[in-house]
């Protein structure tokens, strides 16, 4: 599985810092403090590792900082929220179902009567059941896609945030030489945010539905 995602972890820690260390580039333009490559052997390098590096630090930040922050929104974890039974992105029935089998093979109750965060923290144990019982079996690598998916649309929302944020300091407290590129690239980096927002939330939710999915089909007889 490393192997197999090593190459696809290294690009989604490049594209987010280059796209960050872009659009700083333009910031630092609009305030008359340029920072360019001129395209040579040694700059190149030197920018594929600057991303990289750039790219692991907003990996850090968005599973640190933006993660809380969305898990605030969306009230919990997608694999937890999704057994929830005012949630109706999956039937009773299916709900049910997912219910049993834990309860049959690891005498887990569902936590009927249960407050709802402790539904929630019951709710996320039974979907670690779910996805070390799926995982163990290598049964498909579609869950692990969607994850590796989720984190990099994840950090997407960060960078485009963050340069978001710039760009509006910028604006309201900074040099206005070129006002029409910082307007271009603050309603970029918005559209940009928005739609990796609802990027990340529906993968985190395909990649709950894959783990029981694949619990369901794998265990149910």
């Amino acid at each position: 599985m490393i192997t197999k995602f090593g190459l696809y972890d290294f690009i989604a820690g490049v594209i987010p810092g280059i796209l960050f260390l872009w659009g700083i580039s333009l910031l630092s333009g609009c305030v008359d403090i340029p920072l360019t490559v001129t395209g040579g052997l040694t700059e190149t390098t030197i920018l594929i590792a600057l991303a990289y590096v750039s790219g692991l630090i907003l990996q850090g930040l968005s599973q640190g900082i933006t993660e809380r922050i969305l898990l605030k929104i969306w009230g919990g974890f997608p694999s937890a929220r999704l057994l929830l039974q005012e949630d109706k992105q999956l039937s009773e029935e299916y709900k049910n179902k997912i219910k049993q089998i834990v309860e049959s093979r690891y005498s887990i109750k569902a936590g009927k009567g249960l407050s709802k965060k402790d539904q929630m923290k019951r709710n996320q144990e039974i979907f670690y059941l779910c996805y070390n019982a799926v995982d163990k079996e290598k049964l498909s690598d579609r869950p692990q896609i969607f994850n590796a998916h989720y984190g990099l649309f994840r950090c997407l929302l960060t960078t485009f945030s963050l340069i978001f944020l710039f760009d509006l300091g910028i604006l309201f407290f900074g040099g206005l030489q070129k006002k029409s590129l910082l307007y271009v690239l603050l309603a970029f980096s918005l559209v940009g945010a928005v739609v990796s927002y609802f990027r990340t939330k529906k993968r985190g939710e395909d990649f709950a539905k894959s783990i029981y999915d694949l619990f369901v089909v794998r265990f149910s007889e």
